[in-house]
């Protein structure tokens, strides 16, 4: 079967619509979180640059405007999700640079040879799209989404992605995109097929990452803290944080801080619904509270993660007198299913009186804890 281009053009958009459409009204109607949000707005680009290619194809005029401002589009598109992926990850979203990257790419569409048609700044435009796939694959193995069963199709889409765009801007660079090489392989018949395939598997997987993140609604702090008593909430635990090793850096107290990441949470929440989840998360806070050191401060920077500053203490302990708790109080009597926890712990005299230092330090503890199995201590 061959398949033309102007009917694989108009499926890639009506794909596009129709998982874009579907994504803003679950953000719009469902949890409003600020990753749906960013990545709303990505889908919307996307809808915008697809729409824009389909035309380029009917029309002979004004077809350098149009490229121009699908390029830049698509760009915007894959950047905004790779910050989507940053706020997921509770880093800063850096949306300026989608904005620099977007303008760049309309630009150097809108400035290049017009003989090239349709393929005018195709270069360029690729090594973007090629570089903020990789950045999104890469944003996918660290922090909260290392840890989220659902953001592995995400991985593997945009690993896809950027090499198929690193491949197309190389064949692009010896052959030109005149060649029956480029067009028969990497043309907009290729193109199309393998968009659509990777666009309804990100749907699917940004969708179930949306719905595993916490509401607005439940990540909004105040004073009072996270919801769970004797927990603050991220914002307050951030200035907690830094006023302790503030202090202790001034007489050179040696502080502790261990990460504790619930585990097994997806699993939970899949097979006995998101109460047991909740009721698992709840259960880590209170143990945690429970049985720090005397004078700690307990947070909870993410739904399934908690911090704990405290002077330097045996992590070991700590963490045993926790797991003990959560084995002691089993989240159901009929099921006896019980919240089974991760640790990592990094001290002052290792990463120094920096909080970003000091977090890194715990993050790279409990990821090796994480690997090497539940109630290990990093």
């Amino acid at each position: 079967m061959i398949f033309d281009s102007t009917t694989l053009s108009l499926a890639e958009g009506l794909v596009f619509l129709t998982t874009g459409a579907t994504f803003i009204l679950g953000t719009v109607l469902g949890r409003t979180t600020a990753v749906g949000r960013v990545w709303s707005a990505a889908f919307a680009l996307g809808i915008l640059a697809v729409m824009c290619f389909g035309v380029s194809g009917l029309i002979s005029e004004n077809l350098r405007t149009v490229n121009a401002v699908g390029c830049a589009a698509f760009v915007a598109a894959i950047a905004v999700l790779w910050s989507g992926c940053r706020v997921a990850n509770g880093r800063n979203s850096l949306a300026w640079v989608a904005a620099l990257a977007a303008a760049v790419a309309g630009a150097l569409v809108y400035f290049d040879d017009p003989a090239l048609g349709e393929w005018a700044g195709s270069l360029p435009f690729f090594i973007e799209v090629s570089v903020f796939s990789a950045l999104i694959a890469i944003e996918t193995l660290r922090g909260r989404l290392l840890h989220d069963v659902n953001a592995s199709a995400l991985t593997v889409v945009f690993i896809f992605a950027a090499l198929y765009y690193a491949v197309r801007a190389t064949v692009v660079a010896i052959v030109g995109v005149r060649s029956p090489i480029f067009l028969d392989w990497f043309g907009s018949v290729t193109t199309s097929l393998v968009v659509i395939v990777l666009i309804l598997v990100a749907g699917i997987s940004m969708t179930a990452l949306r719905n595993s993140l916490p509401s607005e609604a439940e990540a909004e702090d105040d004073a009072s803290g996270s919801g769970i008593p004797g927990v603050s909430g991220a914002r307050l635990f951030d200035q907690q944080l830094r006023d302790w090793l503030r202090r202790a850096r001034i007489d050179r107290s040696p502080m502790m801080l261990t990460l504790i990441e619930v585990d097994d949470l997806e699993h939970l929440n899949a097979v006995f619904g998101r109460e047991f989840g909740d009721l698992a998360i709840t259960a880590v806070g209170r143990a945690a509270c429970e049985h720090s050191s005397v004078g700690s401060v307990v947070g909870q920077l993410a739904s399934r993660r908690f911090a704990v500053i405290s002077v330097v203490a045996d992590a070991r302990r700590i963490a045993d007198e926790i797991q003990n708790a959560l084995v002691e109080r089993p989240l159901d009597g009929a099921t006896g299913i019980r919240a089974v926890a991760s640790f990592g712990a990094a001290t002052t005299a290792d990463a120094g009186y920096r909080a970003s230092d000091l977090l890194a330090a715990a993050e790279l503890e409990l990821t090796a804890s994480i690997v090497a199995g539940a109630a290990e201590v990093g």
